[in-house]
């Protein structure tokens, strides 16, 4: 019998084996495969456990192995296995070829303590290791998850026999097949109770469609962070999929998501630093880019942040993994996600507004912008102009959500089942030429490419039209030297 045990250390974890051999000799207890000090003193809490259970402890020489051996590992996870390692190793069913994953820490009276939330990632881990039955701490049930069944105890005893049950029986009965997660976006209020500002209705229509990282730029009123807040309840449920691998990442923070099925959305602090943002720590805890995987990251108000959050920012969009390294371990998260910013134009905030002058000089305003950096800049595929709106011109009534909602729908519908494109790059260069409107660098024809794409598939063409491709272009235009709504920088 194999007996795997799991520790909660980055975004997979660290499996480990745990075997036991009891042997004639001077009474002793020993733990060896590079354990640290949390583990060594397992030893007497999984002593005074297996004796306060009522459970003879063996009174010869006791030797532990965790492998691999070449890592070091660390926390209190490891107790249960260890125990049901020692009690089972003369036991005639260690000769079973079955496979158990065994998580949980004890306490001395022999009860589990339910704290560590570990579940996640040592379900997956079982699964990885073909095991047939996952124990683990928690009121006591009994699920089935394929070919393995899913046990939640409380004591010793109750996991002592659960075991030698199941290495008698060796049940594995199929299933169900698990019910298809509904990939539709949530219906609640978006736009219901927002008077006019169409044009940035669209705009965070088209990001949230394609999953292209926006900026919204105007006057302190105008709506920046009202409308960026609401870019979250425009994307899609999640899949079953990147819900595993959400769940897993905050499984290691300890906390669940209320629903599993919404994307996240993370509102960063202006104090965040870069350490916060990718993780780390004894324990290697994702940081905010991994808490944000599958969902977006909200940056409101983005020059207040300092420069190296800013750049570590670009890294992880970059790479689309978060890195934290210690004592020469690197561990990685996944780390895919939209970004929502707001800015002000200026450093006074009033350029583009109506009512009130602007007070800044060109410098002033260059430097505001160079806060950003023009690498995160360049990020953005859409940096959109939020002038304050003229009620007396809106609408007396916003359009209802269901509208903007098919639209996104339709597109993602659109975009899922095309197996074949003839919008190419090449066509989207070809024709923006022929407009007039030429780009400039690798990046910003294949944002325009795709934005002009997914903006057909909003308005249900098959084909990209000449006002699609102008409207992506235009979503790009806005840089470091060219933001301006009044005269632009010379």
């Amino acid at each position: 019998m194999k007996i795997f045990s799991f520790i909660n250390q980055g975004f997979e974890g660290i499996t480990v084996k745990v075997e036991a051999d009891v042997r004639s000799g001077f009474p002793g207890f020993d733990i060896v495969g590079l354990p640290d000090s949390s583990i060594k003193e397992s030893r007497e809490r999984v002593r005074c456990a297996i004796r306060n259970s009522m459970i003879r402890f063996p009174t010869q020489r006791i030797l532990v192995n965790l492998a691999p051996a070449y890592i070091r590992k660390a926390g209190s996870s490891l107790d249960l296995a260890i125990a049901l390692s020692v009690l089972l190793s003369s036991d005639p069913l260690c000769t079973s070829p079955a496979s158990i994953m065994v998580a949980g820490e004890l306490s001395l009276s022999g009860s589990l303590v339910n704290g560590e939330d570990f579940g996640t990632g040592a379900v997956k881990a079982a699964e990885s290791e073909h095991c047939t039955l996952c124990i683990l701490p928690g009121n006591s049930r009994r699920v089935k998850s394929g070919d393995m069944e899913i046990c939640h105890v409380q004591t010793i005893p109750e996991a002592l026999s659960i075991v030698k049950m199941h290495l008698h029986e060796m049940l594995s009965k199929p299933v169900e097949a698990a019910r298809a997660i509904n990939v539709l976006p949530p219906q609640g209020p978006v736009f219901k109770d927002v008077y006019g500002m169409e044009s940035t209705k669209k705009a965070l229509c088209v990001a949230a469609a394609g999953g292209f990282s926006i900026l919204l730029f105007g006057p302190p009123g105008a709506g920046k962070t009202m409308m960026i807040r609401r870019l979250g309840m425009l994307l899609a449920k999640l899949d079953s999929s990147q819900q595993a691998e959400v769940a897993r990442i905050y499984s290691c923070i300890q906390q669940t998501r209320p629903d599993p099925s919404q994307p996240p959305v993370r509102d960063i602090p202006h104090d965040c630093t870069v350490q916060q943002l990718f993780g780390g720590g004894e324990k290697m805890r994702p940081g905010e880019a991994a808490l944000a995987h599958c969902g977006v990251m909200l940056l409101d108000e983005i020059t207040s942040y300092t420069p190296k959050f800013l750049e570590g920012v670009r890294e992880v969009l970059d790479k689309g993994v978060s890195q934290s390294a210690r004592t020469g371990t690197i561990v990685e998260y996944p780390a895919r996600f939209m970004i929502g910013a707001t800015m002000n134009p200026c450093p006074c905030g009033m350029l583009g507004n109506p009512d009130l002058a602007c007070t800044c000089n060109p410098a002033r305003i260059r430097s505001h912008w160079a806060k950003v950096g023009v690498p995160l800049l360049d990020r953005f595929d859409i940096k959109l102009p939020v002038q304050p709106e003229d009620l007396k011109n809106a609408a007396l009534s916003p359009l209802d959500d269901a509208v903007y909602i098919r639209g996104i729908e339709q597109a993602r519908i659109a975009a899922r089942e095309r197996t074949e494109d003839s919008f190419t790059l090449q066509t989207c260069l070809k024709r923006l030429s022929e407009l007039g409107a030429p780009v400039s660098g690798a990046r910003e024809a294949l944002s325009v490419r795709a934005m002009a794409r997914t903006i057909a598939d909003l308005e249900g063409h098959s084909e990209v039209t000449d006002e699609n491709i102008l409207l992506a272009r235009s979503y790009r235009k806005f840089g470091p030297h060219d933001c301006f709504w009044e005269a632009p920088v010379k």
